[in-house]
């Protein structure tokens, strides 16, 4: 296996079984879907409890 610099590789791990797991929830994405899903995905397990009130901040005018 290569040595990736800078990579925590418990933490690729943990994020990887993150995304696995979802994927199982939903029993799949569509290929179609891939990139919104990811987007998504991403929002999720960046801003994590936070994620309610990140999105409204998203959505707020001026």
């Amino acid at each position: 296996m290569k040595c990736v610099k800078g990579a925590n590789m418990q933490a690729v791990e943990s994020f990887h079984n993150c995304l696995k797991t979802e994927i199982k929830k939903r029993k799949g994405v569509l290929t179609d879907s891939r990139e919104d899903f990811l987007k998504e995905f991403l929002f999720f397990f960046n801003n994590g409890d936070l994620a309610f009130s990140k999105g409204i901040d998203l959505i707020k005018i001026g």
